[in-house]
């Protein structure tokens, strides 16, 4: 979502990034992807986590 919207709106990404840097809105990191947690083991689950940590930080730059 982050990526699509930098894309795709890059004067609203940067109020946006605008708005964190003031404290006005928090972005909250979790899954790049959304889980399906029928699926996978429960490593995939933590690996995914953590990427979609590792990839919010990165593309918000915050």
């Amino acid at each position: 979502l982050l990526e699509s919207l930098e894309e795709r709106n890059p004067k609203l990404w940067q109020g946006l990034k605008e708005m964190v840097k003031r404290g006005k809105l928090e972005i909250v990191d979790g899954q790049y992807l959304m889980p399906d947690t029928m699926l996978p083991s429960g490593e995939v689950l933590v690996r995914e986590i953590l990427f979609g940590k590792k990839e919010t930080k990165a593309i918000s730059g915050i």
